[in-house]
């Protein structure tokens, strides 16, 4: 590999590791049609579902290779769209959020460089906190039996991604 790759490419594998990795694990949901076999979590070479009760439950060690979906003999894991909502919300939450303006009037003198360095750490830790708090709350809302059928509904039945050769799709 050439060097200017490795320096280009560097900080976005850096970003992906800390942040996109964490957020495969927070979309992903099995619909009402799961029956809680186990397979998703057998098949997951991060190791990275437990099955808590009947139900699978994707961790933050997610890496998004999408093996329980093939895994899955009813075809019940979906791309949450109401879980990708969230994220995006939170995604756009920092800009919108007034603890930048009190950040901004404690340390106003400082340059530039050193508040924004300081706002991306405290938004990214802000940023998780929310999450892992939204997560455990959509978690718990899907225990509940009318819930689940709308906190789990994706598109991802009605895509080419079931796709496993030895499954005959």
């Amino acid at each position: 590999c050439h060097l200017w790759a490795l320096i280009v490419g560097w900080p976005f594998g850096w970003l992906y590791r800390i942040f996109g990795r964490r957020v495969f694990g927070m979309v992903f949901a099995a619909d009402e049609r799961c029956d809680g076999c186990g397979l998703c979590a057998a098949h997951c070479p991060a190791r990275a579902i437990r099955m808590r009760g009947a139900r699978p439950a994707w961790s933050y060690a997610c890496e998004g290779c999408e093996r329980c979906f093939n895994a899955c003999p009813k075809e019940t894991i979906q791309t949450s769209l109401v879980r990708v909502a969230v994220v995006v919300a939170l995604c756009a939450g920092p800009s919108l959020c007034p603890l930048k303006a009190v950040l901004s009037a404690f340390i106003g003198g400082w340059p530039s460089w050193i508040f924004g360095s300081l706002w991306f750490a405290l938004s990214a830790v802000l940023g998780f906190a929310i999450l892992r708090l939204l997560d455990l709350g959509l978690i718990a809302l899907s225990r509940i039996e009318f819930l689940r059928p709308v906190l789990a509904f994706g598109l991802t039945r009605w895509t080419r991604r079931y796709r496993d050769p030895g499954r005959g799709a």
